[in-house]
């Protein structure tokens, strides 16, 4: 007997790559190739240094912050100097606790000359960021170095749940972070195996596969749980890597084509959605 779900996972996911690559078609890209890479990991970090880099940018896909932190200090790695060439060890010993964000702002503005007046409510995304910088700093530095790290990454690399676990785990260590970004984080270490076993449950994903009942429509951080194992499921029922499920999904509902330094092709999961209802409405 075929499970009804499963049969749903493989033609959604089989809908999916008909929509993405007749979007690149509408769009002049013919070279479907273009694809390719966006279905694994960047190259694995290999210093500790490296992972907080990455951290930092996973708390900069913040709802709301990648604007904002642009505004302000433009791309991440104009950091490096001011952060002790990214040094969690070193960053940690200076500034021990989130509530010395105060010290660390003063320290980057100073540095990079902003004039631009910033929020420093508790409600800010300024304050938010610094406090997520120091505890993600203190997280890394728990670790001797980038070996002993990726050796406490592997351990997770189990499951579905160990995975979701992980997520969990790193979400409550980094001020802000919530399971999705721990999610993020996670995918862009590039960490051999791990990687790309995850998927992140971020709005677009939520909103096309709350719609096409792909999962269990929950809120909060359940609602993300709820999307973390249907990205599991779907790569399980295709023989695909979350990773792969992750981006095509992503993809559809942002438009952003990140690694090609092309402008955004514009979302689409509203059309998709309504497309995969068309298409197999046998399924619904």
């Amino acid at each position: 007997m075929i499970n009804p779900l499963k049969e749903k996972d493989v033609v959604i996911y089989k809908l999916g790559n008909t929509f993405l690559h007749d979007i690149l078609q509408k769009s002049d890209e013919k070279d479907a190739q273009i694809l390719q890479k966006y279905w694994q990991p960047d190259e694995p970090a290999t210093n500790l240094n490296q992972a907080y880099e990455r951290l930092l940018n996973s708390v900069k896909n913040r709802n709301r912050m990648p604007s904002f932190i642009n505004s302000i200090i433009g791309n991440i790695k104009g950091l490096e100097s001011i952060l002790d060439q990214f040094d969690p060890h070193r960053i940690s010993d200076k500034y021990s606790a989130s509530s010395d964000w105060k010290k660390l702002s003063d320290h980057i503005i100073k540095e990079l000359g902003i004039e631009k007046k910033l929020n420093t409510t508790n409600r800010g995304l300024w304050p938010k960021f610094c406090q997520a910088a120091i505890s993600g700093a203190r997280f890394l530095s728990g670790f001797k170095d980038y070996r002993e790290f990726s050796s406490w990454l592997s351990i997770f690399n189990k499951d579905e749940t160990t995975r979701a676990s992980l997520a969990l785990l790193i979400s409550c260590e980094i001020d802000g972070f919530g399971f999705a970004l721990a999610c993020d984080f996670i995918m862009e270490l590039g960490h051999c195996n791990l990687s790309e076993n995850f998927g992140k449950p971020d709005v677009h994903l939520k909103s096309i596969f709350n719609e096409l009942k792909l999962c269990e429509s929950k809120n909060g951080l359940r609602a993300d749980y709820e999307v973390f194992k249907a990205i599991q499921r779907i790569a399980k029922n295709n023989n695909q890597t979350p990773y792969k499920v992750d981006r095509l999904f992503w993809l559809i509902g942002s438009g952003n084509f990140y690694l090609d330094n092309k402008p955004s092709l514009g979302r689409h999961k509203k059309e998709f959605i309504k497309y995969s209802k068309k298409q197999s409405p046998n399924l619904f």
